[in-house]
């Protein structure tokens, strides 16, 4: 399961994590859990899959790429908590976000 936690920031920093939070739940084949953007009120849907009950792995804003995050990530449940304004995270996927 990744959970998107407010991270703070304004409203594009936070849709930037929310993204990043997807993006991370459908690579990995898992849930995925936020909290609610009050003008995007799908957004404290979750995304179905399995959920982990752990160990954490957080997951911060990093240098790391998106293929080595996933890696990271694989098996364990997933705290996100960034802004991730990194275009290569959202170029390969615009069309399904």
């Amino acid at each position: 399961m990744v959970i998107c936690k407010h991270n703070g920031g304004r409203f594009g920093n936070q849709l930037f994590g929310y993204s990043f939070g997807w993006l991370l739940a459908k690579a990995l084949g898992c849930a995925l859990q936020s909290y609610q953007f009050d003008c995007f009120p799908n957004t404290k849907e979750p995304l179905p899959g399995p959920a982990f009950d752990g160990p954490d792995e957080h997951v911060t804003d990093t240098t790391e790429s998106f293929d080595e995050i996933v890696r990271r990530c694989t098996g364990k449940r997933v705290i996100v908590r960034g802004h991730f304004e990194r275009s290569e995270f959202y170029l390969p996927a615009r069309n399904p976000l």
